[in-house]
């Protein structure tokens, strides 16, 4: 139904009028007087889009809160809800800690309230505060939410520290926890505790938890594990670039592929390199590094510029150059390397590999790239392209010890509209 043209400005009035009313008739200081006044100007902020005014309504809700002791329990809890609803929204997730934790102390036992104390203290970067709310709902309840995330947290110490131990323990946790049935648990939980098997040398346990994942549809299926997905899109782990929707653009890079590895290969022999370590701990052993050109549909500049040709191309391919959720970027991949199995965040992108400087092997399977049950292998000028949504593995190595370096592009997937890409928040 369409709205009538001042319908927001006679609410606007109405509101107004309503807050005077408020402000004159009642005792400014009663708290329920406070949660009117704050359910008011938290409509009138909507109506008018202001965040001052919105600011103003957190700010009453959060003097309930600060009056605790002078305030019913169901009061409390509805002017908590609503105080961090708002903060949230407003990204004010560090100032939302106190409000749980007069919650808590009102409501000890509602281990919800803990729960999401946790959680606020892993969204605000303060893992040290999230694990100590986790242990203590461990010991409360033996809570399977507060063993899953602090398993989370304890395996990602674990792998930047190389230590086994606490990678044993974070597993146990993640474990326990998803093997109760009546925890319903995203799929970040599944993701990391088959990794974290996969590292302990246990991949049989690892392939369980995968397929109860595919099992429960937390995953779209076995091999498949990527957790921001747009439901109906076609899935294969590897795909002809006739099916892509633009392989006349590939082709043309194709054809400009000496071009760019020159330029690949000037800015990896550069005194000032340029060539970033990868950051996510994939890699097992060796030297994996990269050179964004683009992150997110966002060009960046200072590397393009030693990278003209590349950037010209790949700007002559919206699908690629829009694309919000991937990167452009070369590869390097020094002899030596496996990276452990692993799937990329999405199923919204392809990936497409252009071999630049690959190393002849006698033996074809020291370069290779395991995705799902197939096995690709680079060439000097060739293209190829995967769903790297997929699960996927590489190993190179070779006897002259050489350097492999592609150029890596990723694409919208060809099923998506252009309004669908234009909606998705980036990754």
């Amino acid at each position: 139904m369409k709205m009538p043209p001042n319908d927001n400005k006679q609410k606007d009035k109405l509101l107004n009028q309503l807050s005077d009313e408020l402000e004159k008739s009642l005792d400014p200081n009663l708290p329920m007087t406070m949660f009117h006044k704050a359910q008011v100007l938290e409509q009138l902020a909507s109506v008018k889009q202001s965040n001052t005014i919105l600011e103003r309504s957190i700010h009453f809700y959060r003097e309930i809160m600060y009056s605790a002791e002078s305030v019913s329990d169901d009061l409390l809890k509805q002017a908590g809800d609503k105080c961090i609803k708002l903060m949230q929204f407003r990204g004010w997730n560090s100032y939302s800690v106190r409000i749980w934790q007069i919650l808590i102390s009102r409501f000890p036992k509602n281990f919800e309230y803990l729960r999401q104390l946790g959680v606020t203290y892993l969204t605000i970067g303060n893992d040290e505060s999230a694990k100590k709310v986790f242990e203590e709902l461990i010991h409360l309840n033996q809570d399977s939410f507060a063993k899953a995330h602090l398993g989370f947290i304890l395996k990602s110490e674990a792998v930047s520290k190389n230590d086994k131990d606490r990678l044993q323990k974070s597993v146990k946790l993640m474990e326990e926890a998803i093997l109760d049935e009546e925890q319903n648990l995203e799929g970040l939980f599944y993701f990391h505790l088959g990794d974290g098997l996969r590292r302990l040398n246990l991949p049989e346990k690892a392939d369980k938890i995968f397929q109860l994942g595919a099992d429960r549809q937390i995953f779209i299926s076995f091999w498949q594990r990527s957790l921001y997905n747009e439901p109906g899109l076609k899935s294969q782990p590897v795909w002809p670039l006739k099916e892509t929707g633009i392989e006349v653009q590939l082709q043309k890079i194709k054809t400009n592929w000496k071009s760019i590895r020159d330029e690949a290969l000037k800015v990896y022999d550069s005194t000032n390199g340029g060539f970033i370590n990868e950051t996510e701990s994939l890699k097992d052993t060796g030297y994996w590094g990269q050179f964004d050109l683009f992150i997110q549909g966002r060009e960046k500049v200072q590397n393009c510029a030693k990278a003209p040709v590349t950037c010209s191309l790949v700007k002559n391919i919206p699908e690629i150059k829009n694309n919000r959720r991937g990167q452009v970027k070369f590869s390097v991949m020094k002899s030596g390397t496996h990276v452990f199995p692993h799937s990329g965040p999405t199923n919204c992108r392809l990936r497409a590999h252009l071999g630049l400087k690959v190393p002849e092997n006698k033996n074809q399977n020291n370069t290779v790239l395991r995705v799902a049950d197939n096995y690709l292998h680079w060439s000097d000028g060739e293209i190829f392209v995967f769903d790297d949504s997929f699960d996927h593995e590489v190993w190179h190595s070779n006897e002259n010890n050489e350097a492999r370096i592609v150029l890596i592009m990723d694409l919208w997937h060809p099923q998506l509209s252009a309004e669908k890409r234009g909606s998705l928040p980036a990754i």
